[in-house]
């Protein structure tokens, strides 16, 4: 090294070798700076590590569903062709052929689609409901196939017993044996989805993952596929293996014969979303735009991050001051000042980065290795991301140093005469850094509001950075006028809102980090909320959680004595009282009401390759509309139906008050006096009427079903009925009408299901499982607990990072009002000195941390709760229309025990941590 590059990093070494000594002199401060950094750079790194966890990598995901050997699996969907992603996850029917070939003519359809040398292993996929003693299962996905067979090596990964082998032995997975408590040994019986049974034995329990297959049967067992795709009541599936790999343009090939691939070449080297034909037509990402308000949004975290960390330099430099003002007294230059300072950072920040990414990998390692344990899937692979861990560490030194540049640039400029003989130097008025922040929170509200207003959220996005930056400057006049507000106040809390104000240095830091970190949880928990949400916004209940229903699967063999023994068997089992017989309209016409020609098309209702963004400028009668409420319907669940179709229900109002779904009294109420229920404002015209429609149900070819029957009603014919609606998005509630009115319409009503409300108490799994046991040893029934669809689909990862995140925020804001309490000593020093008892000390220092973090969460709360806001919101309109499955969901009782949580624990540790003796500060004289 040549002599000028030693000159330059000589002061350098000098410096971070005393940064060194004093950091080490002084380790309670040191401790409290590192745990902050810590804290910030653990909860970052630990969130990047679950975030990747919870999505299965290529690699995971193949051997999840293909197992060890298989190049590819092929699963019949539909006649004519279908369009896929490139794991499956999404297809779409594109075509209405109708294919005829058999089974064995389209394997060899596929073959020749696939690379040469391929071999495929037939299975069946259909389902299956198991039952063992006095419980049984619902209709659950299954697989029957010789399991033993090399293309389904390592798909069913063996955790106790053996492999099924022969007919009549299955295997389950590990969730399932444990809901029905079976072993290795025990006997069942099997039901598939056509009525035919068999009797089985458990012969092992595999590992669950997030593949649907929740028990594979051996060949022979039950499944049957038909003679051709389609025709029975399983659909078939192949394993191809062979030498070559499935490309993407093999899979668009089989895709034309109506099957989708998940093929382990395209999974591991995906093609481009543009060339899928299931993403053509779809909207374009305006990825400029994206790309403005993730960088706002990053800004902001950015910010928060920076307001997090630097209260713990400045009070740590407050704490230095002494000992810069000796440096600065006996000739120390501006510059070595602020060396100094930032020495301390780069000698503490290095150590607290590495130790936090280290503790973050270890946890997530033990979190993982206990989730494998106890069998939980949701996170499938634990994913170390090195080069992001790397970077997370950088970054928290990087965050240390620019936090420390403003404490260091203040040290520059102290007085080292005041601050040796303790008088407070004269500073200037902070009155127009106040009145920035103010202008810049000003600011940066109107711009989130035009933001939202435009649909710009890159607007949204900046302007939530500048509301947090103007917020953190304006902490300084918000404490001043806590201050001058004091005189009425209890004293302890008079003196700590006073001294609060006049040492504004150490307050309005440990304000920040409070304000931070409160912005941080509420974001994070607003998003992860609204995220769950959005998710459960796919399930449409069928009626109040814990209701349980029943679906009559034969009607015709459901007598009344029949329904009765039923709903006893059921009332038997469950926590219910009752369970009322659900009547159904029984016609072989297709009777729904008209949506009104006048309202727009839903967004839902919108046919490819039309956009979405259209649908305000379209009409429900528009050729690109289709409005069927079954469209809208996301859950796929079992219907009541009669003739093979959903039909009006028909209510006096007992089983709609029994359903108790939103504005079910009203809906009562309505049918009570003659009305009928619609459950969509579409369906109902301005003048108050429904137009309800029958119409004969007709083949692919426009006419009428020769197998259906007339019946009284005349084919296109409209009444025009009273009615009210409600918001019920099921499609299974398309409409509902009194007796009177079906009287009049001289149809009938047949019992299709029943009602069991369960107010008290929500059944469990084995409650329900025993009653559809009973239940189905007198009819044919399938019997279901309405469960909670709006919980997360990964409810593990949403309380996991919502955990992070609160433990950030109380972390920081222990820490901060620490930092604070420790710079204050000499206060308590001198309320000791005049007599002060040691319990008024600890309400001093209390109130003094009660002052902190009750302003800092107040603050946080108001930042938190818009950065959550447009994180949301640029979800929402991340395709240039508003997606109505994202909306703001605020936990309010979530944050509301966090608001409180965290200044009751910075009060009870700065009262605690007062010592009953504290010595005096000697100050110097002139």
């Amino acid at each position: 090294m040549s002599g000028a590059m030693r000159s330059r990093w000589a002061p350098w070494r000098a410096c971070l070798r005393a940064a060194r000594r004093d950091a080490l002199r002084n380790r309670g401060t040191t401790a409290l700076i590192a745990a902050m950094i810590t804290l910030t750079v653990f909860g970052g790194t630990l969130a990047d590590i679950m975030l990747r966890s919870a999505v299965p990598e290529p690699a995971t995901f193949n051997d999840m569903m293909l197992g060890e050997n298989a190049q590819a699996k092929i699963a019949w969907r539909m006649p004519g062709e279908v369009m896929q992603d490139e794991r499956a996850d999404l297809w779409i029917g594109a075509d209405d052929a109708d294919h005829r070939a058999s089974t064995s003519d389209y394997e060899h359809e596929l073959l020749d689609a696939l690379p040469a040398g391929t071999e495929l292993t037939r299975a069946a996929e259909g389902s299956v409901a198991l039952g063992i003693g006095d419980r049984r299962t619902e209709h659950l996905k299954a697989a029957e196939a010789d399991l033993d067979a090399p293309a389904l090596m390592g798909l069913f990964r063996l955790e106790a017993g053996r492999m099924a082998a022969g007919p009549g032995e299955v295997v389950v997975n590990r969730g399932l044996a444990r809901r029905l408590e079976v072993e290795p040994g025990d006997p069942i019986e099997l039901e598939d989805g056509a009525g035919s049974t068999r009797s089985g034995t458990v012969t092992g329990v595999y590992r669950t993952t997030l593949n649907e297959i929740e028990l594979a049967l051996a060949s022979g067992t039950l499944l049957d596929s038909g003679a051709a795709p389609g025709d029975g009541p399983a659909s078939p599936t192949w394993y191809a293996t062979g030498p070559e790999p499935v490309a993407w343009e093999q899979v668009l090939d089989v895709n034309r014969l109506g099957s989708t691939v998940v093929s382990r070449a395209v999974v591991l080297d995906p093609p481009n979303p543009r060339d899928m034909p299931v993403h053509q037509g779809a909207p374009a990402e305006a990825d400029t735009e994206r790309l403005l308000v993730y960088a706002g949004v990053l800004g902001a975290g950015l910010l928060v991050t920076v307001l997090l960390i630097a209260p713990a330099f400045a009070v740590g430099a407050q704490r230095s001051a002494r000992r810069l003002a000796v440096i600065a007294a006996q000739g120390g230059a501006p510059r070595d000042l602020r060396r100094m300072v930032l020495s301390g950072a780069l000698v503490i920040g290095p150590t607290a980065a590495v130790a936090a990414a280290l503790l973050a990998v270890a946890v997530a390692s033990a979190g993982f290795a206990l989730l494998r344990a106890a069998g939980n899937p949701n996170f499938p692979n634990l994913i170390l991301p090195w080069a992001d861990i790397a970077a997370f560490a950088l970054f928290g030194v990087a965050i240390a140093v620019i936090a420390a540049w403003l404490p260091a640039r203040t040290a520059a400029r102290m007085d080292p005469v005041a601050v040796l003989t303790g008088r407070r130097t004269a500073t200037t008025s902070r009155s127009r850094l106040h009145l920035l922040g103010l202008a810049l929170s000003l600011a940066g509200g109107a711009a989130v509001a035009v933001g939202i207003g435009l649909m710009r959220y890159e607007v949204s996005a900046a302007g939530i950075v500048v509301i947090v930056l103007g917020t953190a400057l304006c902490s300084g006049a918000i404490v001043g006028a806590l201050g001058r507000a004091a005189g009425r106040l209890p004293l302890s809390l008079r003196i700590a809102l006073r001294d609060s104000a006049r040492n504004r240095p150490r307050t309005v830091p440990a304000i920040a980090a409070v304000f931070a970190a409160l912005t941080f949880m509420v974001a994070t928990a607003v998003f992860t909320v609204s995220e769950a949400e959005h998710a459960g916004w796919f399930h449409f209940p069928r009626a109040a959680e814990g209701t349980v229903l029943a679906y009559l699967t034969d009607p015709d063999r459901a007598d009344p004595d029949t329904t009765e023994r039923v709903a006893t068997a059921m009332t038997r089992e469950l926590p219910a009282t009752e369970a009322l017989p659900v009547r159904m309209m029984d016609t072989d016409f297709a009777v729904a009401p008209l949506p009104d020609p006048n309202g727009s098309c839903p967004l839902w209702a919108v046919v490819p390759p039309a956009s979405p963004a259209q649908a305000a400028e379209m009409s429900v009668d528009d050729i690109d509309c289709a409005p069927m409420k079954l469209n809208a319907d996301r859950n796929r669940q079992t219907l009541w139906e009669t003739r093979g179709q959903v039909s009006p229900l028909v209510d006096d109002g007992s089983v709609v008050r029994a359903l108790d779904l939103p504005d079910a009294d009203r809906a009562a109420g309505a049918l009570a006096e003659g009305k009928a229920v619609v459950t969509r404002d579409l369906d109902l015209r301005p003048d108050g009427q429904a137009h309800v429609a029958f119409l004969r149900v007709r083949n692919v070819d426009g006419d009428p079903d020769p197998g259906r029957a007339d019946g009284p009603f005349d084919d296109g014919h409209v009444a025009e009925v009273p009615a009210v609606v409600v918001d019920w998005p099921s499609a299974q509630y398309e409409l509902i009408i009194p007796p009177s009115m079906l009287a009049d319409w001289g149809g009938e009503a047949r019992t299709v299901g029943l009602v069991a409300p369960t107010a008290d108490a929500v059944p469990d799994d084995a409650s329900v499982d025993r009653a559809r046991a009973a239940a189905a040893e007198l009819a044919p029934v399938e019997v279901f607990a309405e469960r909670d669809g709006g919980s997360p689909a990964n409810p593990t990862r949403m309380y996991a990072l919502i955990a992070v995140a609160a433990v950030i925020a109380v972390g920081a804001s222990w820490v901060a009002v620490g930092l604070a309490a420790a710079d204050a000593r000499p206060e308590m020093a001198t309320l000791a000195a005049v007599g002060a008892a040691p319990s008024t000390r600890r309400r001093v220092s209390g109130a003094r941390g009660l002052v902190i973090t009750a302003t800092g969460v107040v603050l946080g709360l108001a930042c938190g709760l818009a950065l959550g806001a447009a994180q949301v919101l640029m979800e929402r309109h991340r395709y240039g229309y508003p997606d109505e499955s994202w909306t703001v969901v605020v936990p309010w009782p979530m944050i509301s025990l966090v608001a409180v949580a965290v200044p009751a624990i910075a009060v009870l540790g700065a009262a605690t941590v007062i010592r009953p003796h504290i010595p005096l500060v000697r100050r110097a004289t002139l």
